[in-house]
């Protein structure tokens, strides 16, 4: 660098030396200080002034002291908030900032440095003729686009480019980026309003005034054409679309804007299905052509009624997105349809129920906006507080009290509510309750948006249930026997669990108490309906039971002390290495008495009787268990041993696993004490921690069912009258490979000693093994007149052993695959017909596939009903909750009444449709019999019907719509717009929806407030068409210019020519006298694109630094 005693800062600098000292960068900072001489255009460095004082006043006379006492440069602290830079600053060069940034550093050097342009103030000598620009433009950048269906187009904000009003058209365009000046165009909005990113023709000429920068500007300086420092602009791209301009495409389809035409004309645009929305673009296309609602929103009158403070509102935003989307529905020149993006973003945004695209409830969504509609329009700002009227228990049977207290609600709702919607759509309920007890009458009265009609129609539920007779196998009433079998029963809708046992303990001449209902999922135990959750208790069995569910009953016959425990059949693995098995079929359960319980051989005797259950081929050895089953040793005889056993059913011949082994799991006690069911079922269960059951019986006791010795008449027999008595006389020498005892097949334990000679029996009363019938052993032996008895116990083990089963038992019978596959086959489950059912199902669904009327469905609404024991009434004079009656009847009803027809029983999760067809007039709906209210004639005439088509689960939605620009009838189907020839034919089981208008003297409805509200918006309307007019025409102007400045040959582009298709020059294209274009030098024109002296901008430092522009309150007129 140069010697730093040359003059510093702009023209004529000398670069400092390339390694200063401290000194002379102290002089050097000291000479920029001073003699800085900046020129319009250049770009300098903004640093604070303390900073260079610092420096040059500093005592160190080494750079490293100097630069530990001053630090880093930090040029951030030079601007405020609002982005105008504060007092104590100063602008340095390029080369100033460079020499400092290389001596000292920056604080941040990740973040851009701040740096400001020299403007020229006056035509004064330097330095006094320039100035540093303190503040910037900033321009925020949207694209034209030919069409608003792009995904993503309504959830990203627009770019901000902050840029120097010093600089060109030309270079916003290159710093824009993307943008290419042959085949792009740039457009300056003035508004100050939030524009979306993307904007679509019709919207950029109807609502902006939009200045195009003509190619002879892009050398110029944006200062010379308006621009200000410090505020914000809109710049709108249009890019080239299939090689035109959509502009220019767009002028050449549409004529120009008349009030007339465009209140007469359009209004049959489809709406495009975004995925699962039909039921979102039926309920708009009823709610778009209502006439009052389209001219509130057209006239923009929702921007004069915004209510943004509102806490129960949605910023205006949902009210915002609904008239953008009916003004582009009725806007003559968009062709084909619309996607409503914008629409369908704004309400996922502020309901979760419309996030995303599952199919919803068209009922549901209208719900919704009615009421976010009314709170984004609510006139009311500050709600007075107020408490709700009663009717004093004298003036029941006054009828002027009701009314009295009628209007009384009624205003004191519209002190708080006061809308569009309230003006058009809002009713009155009047609700009655009565005390059962005390005759107590309260009378209420409540606003609607829309009313829900029942159908009338009983309401059935019908579920086919499986039956299985655990009791004496006589249930069963039909065709041959059968212990399970079909049953199908009818009950209310609203019939809870409780009241299914019943309705089925009836029918089958049982004791409720015997019968336990439970849904089987894989053949397991999904749900225990016995459980006495609030779910089970409360909830209609109706939609806690689909129609797929498989719920089975088992009658279980018992006593209190009876214990009850669940057994599972399963199918061994086929990898014997892998402990594990398969259910295949029901759970079944087993009763013991508390002795039978500590029955090894009743466990073995009940559970082939269960087995047998599953097949009609007799299960070997079923008989011979059953007949032994009043036999068995006592716990005298077996010394403690805590674990009677009937060892009279211990049959050599008969092997206890020959078809399945039993098995067990005890559930933990002290997790499931707390448990209070009568039968103890743990849901679901990993079926490999079941265990044998035989181990935990005693060793020596277990050698009675599995001693593999006992099959080859090696024991002998001593005399008892009640206990047969087995003792060993050893192997012989044959059978020594093959003495070891045997457990279901496997080899018992080393440490299990084979029995222990039996005392007490004299020699010569012991018999060998050939004077026993081996056919039949043990049941000689035990009714054998010369057996006496024992006089000693016999001696087992010495420890206490608990009973085999308990409440927390769970049995398992694991098949092997050799008899699964013999024994056990499909077997069709029997059908026991239930013939008062069958009788009144075929009426009720001739009932469901009648037709009824509208009339009926009112007269359905105002009946009384007495409340379910679950829904109770606190009675204020009985002081206790009550089965009430309940009435509501309609006291007055809105100008536009919306019918929802209560086909779904489970909107949410459409757990029944009832198609039935509703008889409903297109003209003359007389609603004057069903409004308690005093009032005028109320007849309705029909403008809507939302339908549904499908069943449970799902379907579509369309809308039949009367056109209220044409009058006539359409069917919209989504994006599809078809005529409707028979207004009829929209009679049938699909209406959903049904959409009324109340008939007038006058064109419109509503009150008289609206009404006002309207002329005003209508006079708005034609003062903005007729602008539109001429922004059309300014815009056309505009263009034509661009097209002589850039040599495009108009007559050769058919399409760039601003006609309406017949080749003559359309009368809006004419020459503007605009100053905006006014000047004498051709080669520059003077092009004003905005009034200056608009500061109502202001521009902000964000924590990144980066700037953004916000505005400053601006007084309107």
């Amino acid at each position: 660098m140069a010697d730093p005693t040359a003059d510093a800062g702009g023209h004529g600098t000398a670069n400092p030396p390339a390694t200063p000292s401290a000194e002379e960068i102290k002089s050097y900072v000291a000479r920029v200080m001073e003699s800085a001489r900046p020129a319009p255009g250049e770009c300098w460095y903004v640093v604070p002034w303390t900073y260079l004082e610092a420096i040059a006043t500093s005592e160190h006379t080494d750079l490293d002291s100097l630069a530990a006492d001053v630090g880093t440069v930090d040029s951030h602290t030079v601007i405020d908030p609002q982005g105008s830079l504060v007092a104590d600053t100063w602008a340095v060069s390029p080369e100033a900032y460079s020499k400092l940034t290389s001596c000292f550093g920056v604080s941040n050097p990740h973040s851009a440095p701040v740096t400001r342009y020299i403007v020229s103030v006056s035509d004064d000598k330097p330095p006094h003729n320039v100035k540093l620009e303190d503040r910037i433009p900033v321009f925020i950048v949207h694209k034209l686009s030919a069409t608003t269906q792009k995904r993503g187009y309504y959830n990203r904000e627009p770019k901000s480019v902050p840029f120097s009003s010093t600089k060109t058209f030309g270079a916003l365009l290159d710093e824009i980026g993307g943008v290419s000046s042959a085949s792009s165009r740039l457009w300056v909005i003035p508004t100050t309003g939030r524009i979306p990113t993307n904007i679509s023709v019709p919207q950029f000429i109807r609502q902006y005034s939009p200045k195009l920068v003509l190619p002879s500007l892009y050398d110029q300086p944006l200062a010379s054409q308006g621009i200000i420092p410090g505020q914000e602009y809109h710049v709108v791209v249009e890019s080239l679309q299939q090689g035109h301009f959509p502009l220019d495409t767009y002028l050449t389809q549409i004529s120009a804007p008349d009030a007339e035409h465009t209140l007469s004309h359009g209004g049959t645009l489809g709406l495009s299905n975004l995925g699962n929305t039909c039921y979102m673009n039926s309920a708009l296309q009823c709610l778009l052509h209502i006439p009052e609602l389209c001219l509130y929103f057209l006239f923009d009158l929702h921007y004069r009624e915004l209510n943004k403070e509102n806490p129960l509102g949605y910023h205006g935003d949902v009210a915002q997105a609904f008239g953008s989307l009916l003004q582009q529905t009725y806007d003559t020149g968009v062709s084909g349809s619309l996607a409503p993006r914008e629409f369908k973003s704004t309400i996922g945004r502020y309901s979760q129920m419309f996030y995303g695209y599952m199919q919803q409830d068209s009922q549901e969504l209208l719900s919704w906006l009615l009421d976010a509609l009314h709170e984004d329009l609510n006139r009311i700002i500050e709600k007075p507080y107020s408490e709700k009227p009663e009717l004093d228990d004298k003036d029941v049977g006054n009828r002027e009290a009701i009314i009295e207290l009628a209007d009384k609600c009624w205003e004191q709702y519209k002190q708080r509510n006061s809308s569009v919607i309230t003006d058009l759509f809002t009713g009155l309920y009047q609700s009655t309750l009565v005390c059962p007890s005390c005759d107590k009458t309260s009378i209420t009265f409540d606003p609607f948006n829309d009313i829900t009609l029942p159908l009338p129609i009983e309401k059935k539920w019908y579920h086919t249930f499986t039956v299985v007779d655990l009791g004496d196998g006589t249930l069963f009433k039909g065709d041959g026997e059968s212990r399970m079998f079909e049953y199908e029963v009818e009950l209310t809708k609203t019939s809870s669990v409780e009241e299914l046992r019943k309705y089925v303990a009836n029918q089958l001449s049982v004791d409720a108490k015997d019968l336990f209902i439970y849904d089987i999922f894989q053949n397991q135990v999904y749900k225990d309906y016995q459980s006495n959750s609030s779910e089970t208790r409360f909830t209609p069995v109706s939609q806690q039971i689909s129609s797929d569910d498989k719920v089975v009953i088992y009658y279980i016959p018992h006593d209190e002390t009876d214990i009850i425990v669940p057994v599972q059949t399963s199918l061994e693995s086929e990898d014997t290495s892998y402990k594990s098995s398969t259910p295949v079929a029901i759970p079944l359960f087993a009763k013991f008495t508390p002795e039978e319980a500590d029955s090894f051989g009743t466990i073995i005797s009940k559970m082939w009787e269960l087995e047998q259950i599953f097949t009609s081929e007799r299960l070997p050895h079923h008989d011979y268990y059953e007949e032994r089953g009043d036999r068995r040793f006592t716990s005298e005889d077996f010394g403690g041993d805590g674990n009677d056993s009937d060892v009279s059913l211990a049959d050599p011949s008969v092997n206890p696993d020959e078809l399945f082994t039993i098995n067990y799991h005890v559930t933990n006690t002290k997790m499931a004490s707390a448990d209070n069911r009568r039968i103890f079922v743990p849901y679901g269960g990993y079926l490999g921690s079941f265990s044998p059951l035989s181990a935990a019986l005693p060793a020596a006791k277990r050698r009675f069912y599995y001693h593999k010795a006992l099959a080859n008449d090696e024991y002998v027999v001593v005399n008892t009258p009640e206990v047969p008595v087995l003792m060993s006389v050893g192997p012989s020498d044959d059978d020594e490979s093959s003495s070891e005892p045997q457990l279901g097949g496997t080899l018992l334990d080393d440490d299990q000693d084979p029995p222990e000679p039996i005392t007490g029996a004299l020699p010569s009363e012991i018999g060998t093994s050939d004077e026993v019938n081996s056919d039949n052993k043990l049941d000689e032996l035990a009714s054998s007149e010369s057996i006496t008895p024992s006089t000693t116990p016999i001696a087992w083990e010495d420890a206490p052993r608990g009973p085999l089963i308990t409440r927390y038992t769970q049995l398992q019978c694991e098949w092997r695959r050799g008899p699964w596959a013999e024994f056990m086959f499909d077997v069709p489950i029997p059908r026991m017909h239930n013939p008062s059912l069958e009788s009144s199902k075929r009426a009720y669904l001739r009932q469901r596939q009648a037709k009824i009327s509208l009339n009926d469905c009112l007269a359905q609404f105002s009946k009384p009903e007495v409340l379910g024991e679950h829904d109770l009434w606190y009675c204020p004079n009985c002081k206790e909750h009550k089965q009430a009656t309940k009435s509501i009847q309609l006291w007055r009803c809105g100008d536009i009444v919306t019918i929802h027809l209560k086909r779904f029983s489970s909107a949410r999760a459409f757990a029944d449709k009832i198609e039935m067809v509703v008889d409903f007039p297109i003209e003359g709906l007389d609603l004057s019999p069903y409004i308690a209210g005093p009032g005028d004639e109320q007849v309705y005439d029909l403008i809507g019907v939302d339908n549904h088509y499908g069943g449970l689960g799902g379907g579509h939605y369309t809308a039949c719509v009367k056109n209220n620009r044409d009058g006539k009838w359409y069917n919209y189907n989504d994006s599809q717009v078809s005529p409707l020839a028979d207004p009829q034919s929209m009679i049938t089981g699909a209406a959903y929806l049904l959409f009324y208008r109340k008939r007038r003297s006058s064109p419109l409805v509503g009150s008289e407030q609206f009404h006002q509200l309207v002329a005003e918006g209508r006079q708005q309307f034609e003062a903005s068409v007729e602008s539109a007019r001429e922004r059309m025409t300014s815009v056309a102007s505009q263009i034509e210019r661009y097209r002589v400045e850039t040599g495009a040959d108009s007559e050769s582009d058919p399409e760039s020519e601003t006609s309406s298709g017949s080749g003559a020059e359309p009368e809006f294209v004419h020459e503007s006298d605009d100053d905006l274009y006014a000047s004498d030098d051709t080669s520059v024109r003077k092009q004003r694109l905005l009034e200056k002296g608009d500061t109502t901008k202001k521009v902000h430092i964000t924590g990144s630094g980066h700037e953004r522009v916000t505005h400053s309150p601006k007084l309107e007129d």
